[in-house]
């Protein structure tokens, strides 16, 4: 099991190696591209969803059994963010 909490933090790095290798396979900079931010979050967190997927069962588990965060902890984050909001 503590293997699998392993692969969660390549979603972070896969954003940011997508961001700029579209970057420059377009010849566009980082802000010009920015407008895609929500596509490119929605595919990798498809893809990474499917990737937990496949190595639950592999290990012989249903997604639903693998560790998940308790609601107080999802809604404490949750308004922490409410609270920061955006820099733009």
């Amino acid at each position: 099991m503590k293997r699998l909490s392993l692969w969660l933090p390549i979603r972070s790095i896969a954003f940011l190696l997508v961001f700029f290798v579209c970057a420059g396979w377009f010849s566009k900079s980082l802000s010009e591209i920015g407008c895609w931010w929500s596509v490119i979050a929605v595919i990798l967190n498809f893809l990474t969803i499917g990737l937990l997927v496949f190595l639950a069962k592999r290990n012989g588990q249903s997604f639903w059994q693998l560790p998940h965060r308790s609601w107080r902890h999802l809604l404490s984050r949750d308004c922490i963010k409410l609270c920061v909001g955006n820099n733009d």
